[in-house]
């Protein structure tokens, strides 16, 4: 499962909406909201578009990962 803190924390730090997060990722407003608080696990083409976004595609795997 990916952090949901940093995802949430890097989307606000870049003023990026849900809403407009979901439409930059090609998919419904509600299963990006579902990402972010981890009730839903993005596909793996998702998830490189995210991170690619926030800017977090060079961190480490560790970082991004849930630290649960």
């Amino acid at each position: 499962m990916i952090n949901t803190k940093l995802i949430r924390e890097q989307r606000e730090l870049l003023e990026i909406t849900q809403t407009k997060m979901a439409q930059l990722l090609g998919i419904a407003r509600n299963n990006y909201r579902k990402i972010e608080t981890g009730e839903h696990n993005p596909s793996i083409d998702t998830l490189r578009k995210l991170l690619h976004i926030l800017e977090l595609n060079k961190r480490p795997v560790v970082d991004i990962l849930d630290p649960k």
